[in-house]
């Protein structure tokens, strides 16, 4: 009996409620405590892992991708390739973009590996932690990777729009400068093609033949661009610039000049009143002028003036037949400091009766008209060709301007040898017979010109008559011309 009292008393002691309780709940704050400290821990790993891989993500972008223009394509069409664009107008946000975009990639690499634990087999607990730190390690990664890389993107930003803004005002500034010299030198180029006016034109490098347009200080350089071939181009007309060949923006032509001051004029006539006579005389007579004065000048198109050499001094006379106005452009280098392109632009007489080949851009801005009257032609030729001339040069300009009447025009007479006693050498004292004026004008009212004279001298304020030879006798094959009074009618103009 003591026996059995004393085991029935040792099993309820043992099955005690609150002892069992008491177990679990030990048990139960063991485990916790071991979950916490473990989670802490791994929490801790996580977070250094991903801090570590994030930041050095950043540092392997910065040293990879540091060299930004290494694959910057610049989209502007208007450089050759090659180009290099200034670091805050393009580039700059490129590279940005370019570390970001590798930073990720670095950090994606990394989590891949990272990924190669999570996929081993562990014991239960360890299997828990092996998803608690890559989960941690992955989420942090991201996260931390974020903020390097918004910190990174915002100052670097910062930064580049601030050298933006001081590089803006630093080109802009010398490309007002630039722009400022060329309008107080009146300095523009002229196209002999198109006839169009272009500021700047497009450049070429004289090493590679490279078109360069808008060779100006901006993002491409400031004092000097830099070709993809090397070469040093200067961006400005005070450093240098014009001294590369150039060509026209709209159409390609090859310019005369593009560091001169423009002095144009139109050549009119109807069909065979001697307009390319007249220019072959004159320019051999006004490079010997020149030549006498000391002034250097250069040809343009040369082939063009070579041509017309052959024709004076081979006594060869033609017609012109091109309907698009041919530019005959003479580059002076005067003792000023900038040159002066003086242009005559012939256009066939067909033209006012067949229309143009293109639109005859050089009658808005022409700072002067000869016209030549053939005396042995019909009146009614000289009378349709300046009114069709006058008509299309108000279309050109605009009808209500008075720019029209004000251009000064000079009435020339050709084939003057034919009338000597009237309008020849020895009908006046000299060439600058202040007479010479009224008795051309009296010769056209003479020979049924009057109503040509009354067009004229309605539709411009300042006219001048001169009569002159341009062949000086009737041709002769194989010699030479004997030209008189092809100078003054052009040189009253340019005065």
């Amino acid at each position: 009996m003591p026996f059995y009292i004393h085991r029935r008393k040792h099993r309820h002691e043992n099955d005690d409620p609150g002892c069992s309780a008491m177990l679990f709940l030990m048990t139960l704050l063991g485990v916790s405590a071991v979950a916490y400290y473990s989670t802490i821990i791994l929490l801790g790993l996580g977070l250094l892992y991903s801090l570590v891989i994030s930041m050095m993500s950043i540092i392997k972008a910065l040293r990879e991708e540091w060299y930004s223009y290494l694959y910057y394509e610049d989209k502007n069409k208007n450089v050759p390739p090659g180009m290099y664009r200034n670091y805050f107008f393009g580039p700059g946000f490129f590279q940005i973009k370019s570390i970001i975009k590798f930073s990720y990639k670095m950090q994606i690499e990394e989590l891949k590996k990272l990924n190669t634990l999570r996929k081993r087999d562990f014991k239960l607990f360890l299997n828990i932690c092996k998803w608690v730190f890559f989960i941690i390690a992955w989420v942090c990664t991201m996260l931390f990777g974020f903020i390097w890389k918004l910190l990174f993107a915002t100052f670097l930003s910062i930064g580049i729009y601030i050298g933006m803004f001081f590089f803006f005002i630093y080109y802009s500034l010398h490309w007002m400068l630039d722009r400022v010299v060329l309008l107080v030198n009146s300095i523009h180029s002229r196209c002999p093609n198109c006839k169009k006016i272009s500021i700047v034109p497009i450049f070429i490098c004289q090493d590679c033949g490279a078109e360069h347009t808008n060779l100006t200080p901006g993002p491409y350089g400031l004092f000097i661009r830099i070709c993809p071939c090397g070469a040093e181009l200067p961006t400005t007309f005070l450093s240098g610039r014009s001294k590369l060949p150039a060509n026209c923006p709209l159409c390609a032509a090859e310019l005369a000049a593009s560091d001169a001051k423009q002095f144009g004029l139109q050549l009119v006539g109807g069909v065979g009143s001697g307009k390319t006579t007249f220019l072959a005389s004159f320019s051999y007579k006004y490079f010997d002028y020149l030549k006498a004065r000391g002034i250097s000048y250069r040809r343009f198109p040369v082939k063009d003036f070579i041509e017309l050499e052959r024709w004076y001094k081979e006594g060869i006379s033609e017609a012109t037949s091109e309907r698009n106005a041919r530019a005959y452009s003479i580059v002076l280098d005067t003792d000023k400091k900038v040159k002066t392109q003086f242009t005559i632009y012939d256009i066939a007489g067909e033209s006012f009766y067949r229309g143009y080949s293109i639109q005859q851009q050089q009658f808005k801005y022409c700072e002067g008209i000869i016209f030549l009257i053939d005396p042995t032609a019909k009146e009614n030729i000289a009378n349709d060709v300046i009114s069709k001339f006058t008509a299309k040069l108000k279309e050109i300009r605009g009808k209500h301007t008075t720019s029209i009447s004000n251009v000064p025009i000079s009435v020339v007479i050709s084939k003057a040898d034919i009338y000597e006693n009237e309008i020849g050498k020895s009908a006046f004292k000299s060439n600058i017979d202040p007479e010479k004026n009224n008795i051309c004008r009296d010769f056209l009212l003479k020979y049924n010109f009057g109503n040509v004279v009354n067009i004229i001298e309605s539709e411009y304020k300042k006219v001048q008559y001169f009569s002159i030879s341009a062949i000086g006798r009737e041709p002769v094959v194989n010699q030479a011309y004997r030209p008189w009074g092809v100078l003054e009618p052009v040189l009253w103009l340019i005065k």
